[in-house]
């Protein structure tokens, strides 16, 4: 089973880009696992142990993942969404932690950031911004430390069928045998 890691802030808008992207390429062995959805992360406040929130949410996500298994989707790809970081009282902390990566081993992170000019215009621009920075950073170390590829996809919210196509190729790409410690950058 190949996994491909979509992260980005909620204003990238991902979920609906996500479905868009995998109800275009219409091939049925897509599979589609939002970590935003899973209990552990609805029921997180910002107060409590983010240890037992990553315990949670990882177990969570292993049972989804083994029941696919068991269902004869071995050989299917799955989407795996997300946001990277989590603002909380003490600033963004990452949700999607090394031992995120050391446990599923995603093939591929894509990286969604909306343009810095569609950031001015938003009445929390600049801690978008650096929440965007923030999660750049994080794929980029993730990527070199894990050989996972990493596209950064820039979401124009006037030109979101490119966003859509971009994902359809990053799915379509885990199809082919991706280098180590491969770093792709498209801004």
């Amino acid at each position: 089973m190949r996994k491909i890691l979509v992260v980005g802030t909620k204003e990238t808008h991902k979920t609906s880009l996500v479905e868009a992207a995998i109800r275009g390429m219409m091939n049925g062995k897509i599979s589609h696992i939002n970590l935003n959805k899973l209990t552990a992360l609805r029921t997180f406040d910002g107060n409590g142990s983010l240890q037992d929130v990553y315990l949670s949410l990882y177990d969570e996500l292993d049972k989804k993942l083994e029941s696919l298994n068991s269902n004869g989707s071995a050989n299917s790809d799955v989407v795996i969404e997300s946001y990277y970081t989590l603002d909380t009282k003490s600033g963004f902390i990452p949700l999607l932690t090394d031992r995120f990566f050391k446990l599923f081993k995603p093939d591929v992170i894509v990286l969604l950031e909306n343009p810095e000019e569609s950031l001015k215009n938003h009445t929390q621009g600049a801690l978008l911004k650096n929440q965007q920075k923030i999660n750049r950073e994080y794929g980029i170390r993730h990527s070199s430390s894990f050989g996972t590829a990493l596209k950064v996809i820039s979401v124009n919210p006037v030109h979101q069928a490119v966003a859509i196509r971009d994902i359809q190729d990053s799915i379509r790409s885990t199809l082919q045998p991706i280098k180590q410690n491969s770093v792709l950058v498209k801004a």
